[in-house]
């Protein structure tokens, strides 16, 4: 039954949530990020310091408006913020942090190189 709901909301692009904000009740989507947008979420996250730029990851998972909508709602709208950045991290930091694994093994094993080959003026030379 997990394995299917993570389909849906792959599928998807994320998941509905119900949230209140002044005593009125609003569906707002929150956006499983795409595989080029998750480079952006890891800078908003290690911003200040590794707390994070909230209003910044509020835009990245309820969109710009939405999420511009849900802060002029000032203290109504906090719980519903909240709710969306527990959502927003529930679909986002699994993947997130499965792909800054890879980039650290990658950086291991790589980074040298590929700072040699950049840094380079003329393609390196073959061995043979």
């Amino acid at each position: 039954m997990e394995d299917e709901k993570k389909n849906e909301t792959t599928l998807a692009g994320g998941e509905e949530i119900e949230v209140e904000v002044g005593g009125e009740k609003r569906t707002i989507f929150v956006k499983q990020l795409s595989i080029g947008e998750l480079p952006k979420l890891a800078k908003v996250i290690a911003e200040n310091g590794g707390f994070g730029d909230e209003a910044a990851m509020l835009a990245l998972y309820a969109g710009k408006d939405r999420g511009a909508e849900l802060e002029a709602a000032g203290r109504a709208g906090l719980e519903a913020i909240g709710a969306v950045l527990d959502k927003g991290e529930e679909l986002n930091l699994p993947f997130l942090e499965k792909l800054l694994v890879r980039h650290r093994r990658r950086g291991a094993l790589f980074g040298n190189l590929a700072r040699d080959i950049l840094s380079s003026k003329s393609p390196p030379k073959s061995r043979a």
